[in-house]
């Protein structure tokens, strides 16, 4: 039987899993074991129930007096975060990793937000394939992939700084006789192909040559909503913990509109304390087509796998974005004229672009021409199963 080996190293949440998902399906109908190594097992095992899977967990050590960059200008930075640059973390990960290749002996290798694993990968003639969002496979360049808009001196520094964690990088590499990267990017360039389960209009970096767009999964089902039995336009919520959260769910308990709520890690005690007539957290995973037939406007934190479903719906959306990735991508729903964002967190906004957003028809109409251009788009899974079947034949696999 031949093996393939699919990677999931970064990132929390079952954003990551329903974009495998389709991948570790289409592998095994296709005679292929399979083998997930993942960073959440057990939400794995749940997701997978049934698969024909195998699942081995991901650990990562935490960094030793790691200090994060708190605003973020470029990839580099993003992979200082993640301890790719302290060189004892990134020993352990490549060692962890080639210890799994030697063991599986796949044919092919399918990385979703993986870098340490296509590092360890480096010098392997095993087939490659990147997939997941625009984000996570960076856009090729020195530097690679800019965050934010930059001056002269920022971008100087930029360059240095993401010269400094290839050198880190190359010195671990090194101790494994594992070929060095002659510029950041070799990370992401090294894979035979790059299949994206997003629309080129949500892709972080702009739409660009060089990858395939797949469009996004379609969503796990979940239980139909329950909406609180109050008048005025339905507003959705899904959301993690963040600073001012409190502020933005008074200001939800305040306005009286009828507000369903998916709480992703909300303590209970917040939650008991805004429940009310038009008010409602919901205890279990939503049908989140069924959310999107029957409310007015949503409020997300730049994910995005809820964004494209609810925005294939026609349902228009207030992103409040945590971290530069969800940044990126609430600039890009915004420039369709589907969303606004609230910027850096200010929930004390949320008010007058909650009235804005209901009051103002072209955000509706924004998402429903959305919805429209993709209403005949050929379904992920198909899509998924296609572009395998070619890069199998493709890559002598088939």
């Amino acid at each position: 039987m031949r093996h393939s080996l699919v990677c999931w190293e970064l990132g929390v949440g079952s954003g990551h899993l329903c974009l495998v998902r389709p991948w570790v399906a289409a592998l095994a109908q296709r005679g292929f074991s399979v083998t997930a190594a993942v960073r959440d097992r057990e939400r794995a095992r749940r997701f997978f129930a049934g698969a024909p899977v195998q699942l081995h967990e991901v650990r990562r050590p935490a960094p030793d007096d790691h200090v994060p960059i708190d605003r973020p200008t470029c990839y580099a930075h993003i992979l200082h975060n993640t301890g790719i640059a302290e060189p004892a973390t990134l020993r352990t990960m490549i060692s962890a990793w080639r210890e799994l290749f030697d063991s599986v002996e796949p044919e092919l290798v399918v990385f979703e937000h993986s870098p340490a694993a296509l590092l360890a990968m480096r010098g392997y003639q095993t087939k490659r394939l990147i997939l997941g969002t625009g984000f996570f496979r960076p856009k090729s360049g020195t530097p690679l992939a800019p965050l934010r808009p930059m001056d002269d001196a920022q971008r100087n520094q930029a360059i240095a700084d993401e010269s400094r964690v290839v050198e880190t990088i190359n010195g671990v590499l090194r101790e494994f006789d594992i070929p060095p990267l002659e510029q950041l990017g070799d990370i992401y360039d090294q894979a035979d192909g790059a299949a994206l389960g997003t629309y080129g209009e949500f892709d972080h970096f702009g739409e660009r040559d060089g990858v395939d767009y797949l469009g996004p999964p379609d969503p796990p089902a979940g239980k139909l909503p329950q909406w609180p039995d109050y008048p005025g336009p339905r507003i959705f919520a899904y959301l993690k913990p963040f600073t001012g959260i409190e502020q933005l769910l008074a200001t939800l308990f305040e306005i009286g509109w009828p507000t369903l709520i998916t709480p992703d890690g909300i303590p209970p005690n917040v939650r008991d304390r805004f429940t009310g007539p038009s008010m409602r957290f919901a205890a279990e995973h939503l049908d989140i087509k069924q959310v999107g037939r029957t409310c007015d406007l949503a409020i997300l934190n730049g994910n995005h796998g809820a964004s494209c479903d609810l925005l294939r719906l026609g349902v228009p959306i207030l992103q409040i974005p945590l971290t530069v990735e969800q940044l990126l991508f609430a600039r890009r729903t915004d420039a369709l004229g589907v969303s606004l964002t609230l910027p850096h967190m200010r929930t004390d906004g949320a008010m007058p672009m909650l009235e804005q957003m209901i009051g103002d028809p072209s955000f509706r109409a924004a998402a429903e021409r959305f919805a429209a251009r993709h209403e005949h788009d050929t379904p992920h899974e198909q899509r998924v199963a296609e572009y395998l079947d070619a890069f199998l034949r493709t890559h002598g696999l088939a």
